[in-house]
């Protein structure tokens, strides 16, 4: 889950309307090596708190070895079409 705030770091960014990507890499500079939406993996369950769910899947993994880092980015288009990248992430494949 990840939470995206206003500018203050307390008020939660209303997403209502809004439209989300979450991509992942191997390498922060490298190609994208999958891109999911709201529908596909992202859910946004109550847009005004600014929640934001990713699902990792078995299939999105399962052909890279254990002990690689992947790099994760949240882009999100508001309802004025303003596009900003609200958060970055790490996680850590372990067998």
């Amino acid at each position: 889950m990840v939470q995206v705030y206003q500018a203050d770091g307390v008020t939660p960014f209303n997403l209502t309307g809004a439209s989300v990507t979450w991509t992942a890499k191997l390498d922060p500079a490298g190609p994208n090596i999958f891109s999911k939406s709201i529908g596909a993996d992202v859910t946004i369950p109550t847009p005004a708190n600014g929640q934001i769910f990713n699902w990792y899947r078995p299939t999105d993994t399962s052909a890279f070895p254990p002990n690689l880092t992947l790099y994760n980015y949240d882009t999100v288009t508001d309802s004025s079409a303003n596009v900003y990248t609200v958060e970055k992430y790490i996680v850590f494949l372990r067998d």
